[in-house]
């Protein structure tokens, strides 16, 4: 926080590289086993974020040049400062108040898209679809890129499940136990993983790996750091309320976080995780 505004907003000369302010940052958090706060000044992953709805109107016009009556860019209405200067970068968040300009401004990273072109009207619908059986966006992105990407006609599926099995088994004189086989289709072939582990999430995550880590070796270096669930309300009470599971993967560089919604927990998590491996692997292409 000093530096940035010693440099910034004084200024005052540090000999700090600004531009690597926020990749320092997060090496440091790894070194240290931390996980990054999102909320820091200057380079925390929602330093920079914006609400749907009229900020994201001000954004895209100052984004062309647009101006207020007495001259002002209207990009500094919203941000006291270019997040680029410290190495970070602006974040739209897309709730169910995402009008058609949020949807722009998020399409604008894969081309140029006018509020009423056919690719912001159908991802709108889809959005306001996908928020209506209980996903959630804003603290999901990777899974809103990915979202992108299908409705754009960008998306490939890393792998085709065949089907993967659960079973949980206690003894006496141990903590009960769970054993994963996932079975999938990668590159034209058919690829078996198996795990055992203390929770099935957990124990999904190892068997998929197994199974495609001599496909897709990246796998290795991706790390499953938290993972949290919530029962959704329901009109009716009952044990097939549906859940929402957020997974947050990293790198050892970046993170990212993905969700999934299902009656089934394991399901919801299982499609968490799959988005958490496709987006690094599209990221990365």
């Amino acid at each position: 926080t000093i530096v940035p505004n010693l440099s910034i907003k004084l200024p005052y000369t540090t000999g700090m590289a600004l531009p690597r302010m926020t990749e320092l940052s997060r090496f440091v958090a790894e070194k240290a086993n931390l996980i990054p706060d999102r909320r820091q000044p200057f380079v925390g992953e929602a330093a920079f974020g914006h609400k749907a709805g009229q900020h994201a109107d001000v954004l895209q016009k100052g984004e062309a040049g647009g101006q207020t009556s007495d001259g002002k860019k209207t990009l500094g209405l919203m941000e006291h400062m270019d997040p680029h200067l410290v190495g970070n970068t602006r974040r739209i968040l897309v709730s169910e108040l995402a009008g058609k300009s949020t949807v722009a401004l998020k399409l604008a990273k894969f081309g140029t898209f006018e509020k009423n072109s056919h690719e912001v009207q159908e991802l709108t619908r889809i959005l306001k679809e996908k928020e209506n059986a209980g996903y959630e966006y804003e603290a999901a992105e990777a899974s809103f890129e990915l979202l992108m990407l299908k409705v754009l006609g960008r998306y490939r599926p890393l792998f085709e499940l065949d089907n993967y099995h659960l079973e949980s088994f206690k003894t006496w004189n141990r903590e009960p136990q769970t054993l994963g086989r996932v079975f999938v289709l990668a590159e034209g072939k058919h690829y078996m993983g198996a795990a055992v582990g203390l929770g099935p999430v957990g124990v999904l995550d190892k068997a998929l790996r197994n199974a495609l880590d001599h496909v897709y070796p990246f796998l290795k270096n991706l790390t499953l750091q938290d993972f949290s669930v919530r029962v959704l309300t329901s009109d009716d009470v009952s044990t097939d309320s549906k859940v929402r599971v957020f997974v947050s993967m990293t790198d050892g560089v970046t993170d990212w976080d993905t969700v999934g919604v299902s009656q089934n927990i394991v399901e919801a998590s299982w499609e968490a995780l799959v988005e958490s491996f496709e987006y690094h692997h599209l990221k990365s292409l």
